[in-house]
């Protein structure tokens, strides 16, 4: 699968503008703040359907406008689809060739704020390990949904004066469908460490093994008992403290991913330059994921990776890792394009929104 064509109107401050592109290697370059993350923002968008720098409409569409619109004519193999969205203040409106509906296509992307996963807050880390899951399952997604409505009916009940049977009811439930979240997340751990482990070590300058490793919020996960019978027990336990803060205090929406390396959390000892590899690593990871369990094709942005990392770690990723991928790079120098194909590489220079393709 590869975007073959772009068009864009009032989006952000890029120049309405229809771009086509190369099969393999994509590079937008030039000075900062010129539209090189934005554009690469409307690819994702596209692909996935939600951006990894916010998600209010008004931010998308261009200051005085009214509506944006993207389009794409994506390939695969030797079929074709045009997808479209028109993006207004209140509402979005997807096309899929121009009927409605809206389609999840294989993109992974690395955007500066990924740092976040390995330093941020736990939601952080609950979003990535969610939004990775539901692409390759989409009936996760109906369970966060199915247990987002009853984790918010059960909160309501804490608050109201004590109906120690109707909690019981809700408790059960949260039990059950959270034990179904958290077999997922563990089970989609087993596949992405072996990835993630392989890619950080080629491309990372330290020897010592990260672990993932899944934190409960108050309950065991331990092979001696059944996760949901922990997580109910768990919740019984904590039912008075509940009560009186008016939430429930343990479960899936409370969990936590740990990055260890040497028993120490990297949440809060990795430095700025192991934050980004470690974030480059997981997004890697991800999209190895995708390719071994559905057979797809990946598209691949990188948003400002190559301006830290030396010659071999470039050569690694543009050589070794991405072997058929499109993939759209965002730089502010072309030193390191010498190690890409020519024949196979098309660059894009952006300045004030305005794209121009080079020669």
């Amino acid at each position: 699968m590869y975007f073959e064509r772009l068009a864009l109107l009032n989006w952000r401050n890029i120049e309405d503008t229809e771009l086509t592109f190369g099969k393999r290697f994509n590079v937008f370059w030039g000075g900062n703040a010129q539209g090189k993350s934005n554009l690469l923002e409307a690819i994702f968008f596209l692909g996935r359907g939600f951006s990894p720098r916010g998600n209010r409409n008004e931010d998308f569409i261009r200051w005085g406008k009214a509506q944006a619109y993207l389009g794409a004519t994506i390939r695969d193999g030797e079929l074709f689809f045009k997808k479209e969205v028109k993006i207004g203040l209140e509402a979005r409106d997807w096309r899929l060739d121009n009927r409605k509906e809206k389609k999840r296509d294989c993109v992974v992307g690395y955007f500066p704020d990924d740092l976040e996963i390995i330093s941020g807050n736990p939601f952080k880390r609950r979003q990535f390990l969610d939004e990775a899951i539901s692409f390759i399952s989409p009936t996760y997604r109906l369970l966060l949904k199915t247990y987002g409505d009853i984790l918010q009916q059960r909160n309501c009940l804490l608050k109201q004066p004590l109906n120690r049977e109707l909690l019981d009811v809700y408790t059960e439930k949260i039990a059950e469908v959270g034990s179904r979240i958290v077999k997922a997340r563990l089970k989609y751990l087993a596949l992405l460490s072996p990835f993630f482990e392989k890619y950080r070590e080629r491309i990372e300058d330290k020897a010592s093994k990260v672990i993932l490793r899944y934190r409960t919020s108050g309950y065991a996960v331990n092979g001696e008992i059944e996760i949901g019978d922990a997580l109910f027990k768990a919740l019984g336990d904590a039912l008075p403290l509940d009560r009186e803060r008016g939430f429930t205090s343990c479960g899936p929406h409370r969990d936590d991913l740990e990055f260890i390396r040497e028993n120490r959390n990297l949440r809060s000892f990795a430095s700025w330059g192991e934050q980004k590899t470690l974030a480059l690593a997981l997004r890697l990871a991800e999209a190895s994921v995708i390719k071994s369990t559905k057979g797809y094709g990946v598209v691949i942005l990188l948003d400002d990776v190559f301006s830290d990392l030396d010659e071999e770690r470039r050569r690694f990723l543009l050589r070794d890792v991405f072997r058929e991928e499109q993939v759209f790079i965002t730089t502010t120098e072309l030193q390191w394009k010498k190690l890409l194909p020519e024949e196979e590489t098309w660059s894009f220079y952006l300045e004030r929104g305005r794209v121009i393709k080079d020669a």
